[in-house]
């Protein structure tokens, strides 16, 4: 506990009280203004950071679509290629096959051709 002196007496002496009224009514609709105004700013930073969020989650969305569809454009082009490629190819064969089948079909006529001319 502290000790009193004559020093602190001497201030308790010195102070004097001031009558003081309060319109508690009045603070009452103050403090609700403010509270108001408090929320509505809270409300109004939430919203911006809401909104700063949708923003780079948009953006960051766009760029994954972006990528995905450099990818499937690259892969597309590939299959693409292959398939150009084994078109070519088969292509290739069915024209050789068409050409032995005509080279086969052609000695088959004329060796029964030729059978016919030696049987007569």
């Amino acid at each position: 506990m502290q000790e009193i002196n004559e020093d602190s007496i001497k201030i308790l002496k010195t102070v004097k009280a001031t009558p003081y009224v309060v319109d508690t009514s009045k603070s009452i609709v103050d403090l609700g203004k403010h509270v108001a105004e408090s929320n509505n700013d809270f409300k109004e930073n939430i919203i911006r950071k809401v909104q700063t969020i949708k923003l780079k989650d948009t953006a960051d969305l766009n760029k994954k679509v972006e990528e995905l569809k450099k990818q499937e454009a690259s892969e597309l082009a590939q299959l693409n290629k292959g398939y150009t490629e084994l078109d070519i190819r088969c292509k290739k064969l069915e024209r050789k096959v068409s050409y032995y089948l005509f080279i086969y079909l052609y000695s088959l006529e004329r060796s029964i051709h030729w059978s016919h001319w030696i049987l007569d």
